[in-house]
């Protein structure tokens, strides 16, 4: 299981992107990667994040937080569960999880 230093390493890879950042993923709760995307939504990068429909109703998504500041969200709701767990960032990182 991703650990503080493991967000902390996703968080600082968004905070440099120039261009875009795609995400997809089951559960999203980390705090530091949230704000990071946020960030990067504030200076024009292109963010886009896609979510299980799990995450519309869990306490502690970082959903609401994307949505209310902005940063372009889907809740997947055509398949039972969205279990991708993936990365883009610019034309040269791609992460999977």
């Amino acid at each position: 299981m991703p650990g503080a230093s493991t967000d902390q390493a996703i968080a600082a890879a968004i905070l440099a992107a120039k261009k875009r950042v795609w995400i997809a993923g089951y559960y999203f709760t980390p705090a530091p990667i949230a704000k990071a995307l946020h960030e990067a939504h504030e200076r024009h990068v292109d963010v886009r994040v896609v979510l299980d429909r799990s995450q519309a109703t869990v306490k502690y998504s970082s959903a609401t937080y994307l949505h209310n500041q902005g940063v372009r969200l889907k809740i997947n709701s055509c398949y039972p569960i969205l279990h991708h767990k993936f990365l883009v960032i610019d034309s040269d990182i791609v992460g999977f999880g």
